[in-house]
């Protein structure tokens, strides 16, 4: 069985998943917004993908190597969207058509943060095949559902192809 790659073991894990998650429930994301404010020094008007994970969630909570490695990992991924030409409109009721992957996803999770009420975030990472078209760069998927009666995004993150870790590595 091939192994994952090191930052995709790292954020494909479930704990990571679920200590994301856990601030953009529908219960939650009122706090969470809450604590956005409160933080002072990020606006939900102009905030980006990336920018609010750290105020979410301590650094405690983060598992394994995550919190050390985000900032790092995160911009990796924006600026490997921001070179790649978005096609998709924002959602279904705005036909907006953000530039490119990144500023769709900053559309994205700016909607969530500043709908009332917020809009609830599913997030989950998948990492591509060695096969899978431009398997060096990353992608997003941006869906909106109805789940539970809420309306919901599910965000995904798409993790560029990492050569499988070697066995004790």
């Amino acid at each position: 069985m091939a192994r994952l790659g090191i930052f995709a073991g790292f954020y494909a894990d479930p704990a990571f998943l679920d200590a994301m998650n856990f601030n953009y429930t529908t219960g939650q994301m009122p706090e969470s917004v809450k604590k956005l404010k409160e933080h002072g020094q990020l606006q939900l008007a102009t905030m980006k993908w990336g920018d609010y994970q750290p105020i979410l969630t301590p650094s405690h909570k983060w598992p394994g190597k995550t919190y050390q490695l985000w900032q790092e990992s995160m911009q990796a991924a924006r600026d490997s969207l921001a070179k790649q030409t978005n096609k998709l409109p924002l959602s279904p009721g705005d036909a907006a058509v953000p530039a490119t992957k990144c500023d769709l996803a900053d559309a994205a999770v700016r909607k969530c943060f500043n709908s009332e009420p917020p809009i609830q975030i599913i997030i989950d990472v998948l990492v591509k095949q060695a096969s899978d078209p431009d398997p060096d760069l990353h992608d997003v998927k941006i869906e909106w559902a109805t789940i539970n009666k809420e309306a919901t995004l599910k965000f995904t993150m798409i993790c560029p192809y990492e050569p499988p870790m070697p066995k004790g590595g």
